[in-house]
């Protein structure tokens, strides 16, 4: 698994030299059946940031978190929040039917999804703030990725 890296030389005027897409992917080992012998990539696992880092410094996709699980019905919005490996802050805005039970269900889905490798902590909020371009950041994550496990 690594970030992808490209050229593009199609503008000639201002081309793409090793641009940095900050997207994480893991290299296939086919050829295409184009006949181009360019390597070829398995699958994109998401953004550079959008891994939580877990204890043991295993990197999880938010993707594979899948938050569109039934355990979210009773949440308006929410955010995770990293800054430290093997912990995450998660911040809720609840929905008017939130209870305990929702809490402990999150918790317990998410410790199933990191594995037990990941002490998620959650802070309820009034309101999640949007970036300058107008949304929701799903994953604030602090830790400077490109330095451990993920060759950049």
């Amino acid at each position: 698994m690594g970030e992808v890296i490209t050229t593009n030389l199609t503008n000639l005027v201002c081309p793409l030299i090793r641009y940095r897409t900050m997207d994480v992917a893991v290299l296939g080992g086919g050829s295409c059946t184009c006949g181009r012998s360019y390597p070829m990539l398995e699958r994109v696992e998401g953004r550079l940031q959008e891994f939580i880092v877990t204890k043991n410094r295993r990197f999880v996709s938010m993707t594979a978190v899948n938050m569109h699980s039934d355990i979210f019905d009773n949440v308006a919005q929410f955010q995770f929040h990293q800054e430290k490996e093997g912990e995450t802050l998660l911040r809720i805005v609840k929905k008017s039917g939130y209870g305990d039970r929702d809490t402990e269900r999150i918790l317990r889905e998410l410790d199933r999804k990191f594995d037990g490798d990941v002490d998620v902590t959650i802070r309820f909020v009034d309101e999640i703030p949007r970036t300058r371009r107008g949304k929701y950041q799903f994953l604030i994550q602090e830790l400077p990725l490109d330095q451990w496990g993920i060759s950049v």
